[in-house]
């Protein structure tokens, strides 16, 4: 890259905080990581990966003072040494050089949002960055690892932007690998065959023309000792961060397969019900999540066409060659393909040519505001008209009033799903929710 390495830039970080003793000056680390860098190397491959790597050192070596140090510290990662983040000596050295290194981190931000030509292509990325303002009292490691620990609050607030370092976050940091530690064990768990601490929840997708229930929903929940009952957007995040969703995302497959057969041999009203189950970005990555859905099939008996696989629209930028054939590959098995939250994510449609697509989920965002008194978003309407001429089934996410109900099924609208309906329930409920005709 060009840049100096993580080596050269402790050293300099040790001699910015020598100096800062003697003359008060308050100078500032920023830890960026580049966002789904993987994506990168696994979609366009490693040689478009280093590609990247050489651009995104030019820019922020572009942002910087010449008296300043840019370094690659490894892999994805940059280091930036701000010798002198604030004006000079003051009251609130902390807080200006604080300032002054969160204006830099949004100029890096604006300049990495400009396309990179790599691979043969342009593509943009985006950035998390951590600020650490140096104390005296602290080592380089101490600083690095505060301005680690800042990035990662960056990318768990939705990558992209820059948090500064508080000591609050180490508590926070603490329980998190706490958290990671019980959920590594608990997905051992899974893979061994024990007891599970997982269970699954399920939310009915209905008929609005007349509330017959047509596919489930399942939503994984774990039943954690001390903190009970642990939503998904607690958890799965650090699943996909460390990999465990790949050994947790096959478990709530056979789970998912098995439920839906248990479910057939006890009710004549479930025999043509189908399952609905999330993919996430690492399992779509993974040439082996071909194995895993045609294991989880043939272990239950259930039939491949009441399988459907949802994933979300983003995850779609991806339209390499392995990724075509992976999607071949398991519409080859006979299960369906589903995009969530559909308009919200990626902003190109092309893909609905090359994806063998069957189903679309409208973006709960566009399902708000119709059957109310304001204005309702027409983009509703065109996705169900883009549906039509597609020949592709449409679901309406997030319904929660039987205006919106009505509404929708006037737009001609198929299928619907939310809290009208059903919130997930247990397995044991899904039976009476079969008989029941929820949104009827």
């Amino acid at each position: 890259t060009g840049i100096p390495n993580r080596a050269l830039f402790r050293d300099r970080v040790k001699h910015a905080i020598a100096r800062g003793a003697r003359t008060g000056f308050a100078p500032a680390v920023l830890f960026l990581d580049i966002d789904n860098f993987k994506a990168v190397n696994d979609g366009l491959g490693h040689v478009a990966g280093d590609e990247l790597l050489c651009i995104v050192a030019n820019r922020l070596h572009a942002v910087v003072r010449t008296s300043d140090t840019c370094a690659r510290l490894g892999g994805d990662e940059f280091g930036v040494l701000l010798e002198e983040s604030a004006e000079g000596p003051g009251t609130d050295q902390v807080g200006d050089a604080a300032a002054g290194a969160a204006h830099v981190a949004e100029r890096m931000i604006a300049s990495l949002k400009r396309p990179c030509p790599v691979g043969g292509t342009e593509i943009s990325v985006s950035a998390s960055i951590g600020i650490a303002v140096i104390d005296p009292s602290e080592d380089d490691i101490d600083v690095l690892r505060n301005a680690d620990v800042a990035m990662y609050r960056a990318k768990a607030s939705g990558k992209g932007c820059y948090q500064v370092f508080e000591p609050t976050m180490h508590e926070a940091v603490r329980s998190r690998l706490s958290l990671e530690t019980e959920l590594r064990r608990g997905v051992e768990n899974c893979a061994a065959g024990a007891a599970s601490p997982f269970v699954l929840h399920y939310q009915p997708i209905a008929s609005l023309a007349t509330g017959e229930v047509k596919t489930i929903e399942a939503l994984v929940r774990w039943q954690h000792p001390t903190r009970g009952l642990v939503p998904p957007l607690e958890f799965i995040p650090i699943a996909e961060e460390t990999g465990l969703i790949i050994t947790l995302g096959r478990w709530i497959l056979g789970e998912a397969c098995r439920q839906t057969r248990e479910w057939q041999s006890q009710s004549p009203n479930a025999a043509d019900v189908g399952i609905t189950v999330n993919i996430s970005a690492r399992q779509l990555a993974e040439p082996q999540l071909v194995s895993d859905v045609a294991a989880a099939l043939h272990t239950s008996g259930l039939q491949p066409e009441l399988l459907t696989l949802e994933m979300t629209e983003s995850l779609l930028v991806d339209d390499s060659a392995a990724m075509l054939a992976r999607l071949g590959a398991l519409k080859a098995l006979g299960v369906r393909l589903a995009i969530d939250d559909f308009g919200a994510g990626y902003s190109s449609l092309r893909y609905l040519d090359r994806f063998p697509v069957d189903l679309l989920k409208i973006d709960k965002s566009f399902i708000d505001h119709l059957g109310g008194p304001k204005r309702e978003s027409p983009l509703a309407r065109a996705i169900l008209g883009l549906g039509r001429e597609l020949g592709v089934q449409v679901v309406a996410e997030g319904i929660e009033t039987a205006g919106q109900w009505s509404r929708l099924r006037a737009l001609g609208c198929e299928l619907g799903q939310g809290y009208y309906l059903s919130r997930p329930v247990p397995a044991h409920a899904v039976p009476a929710l079969l008989e029941a005709r929820p949104g009827a």
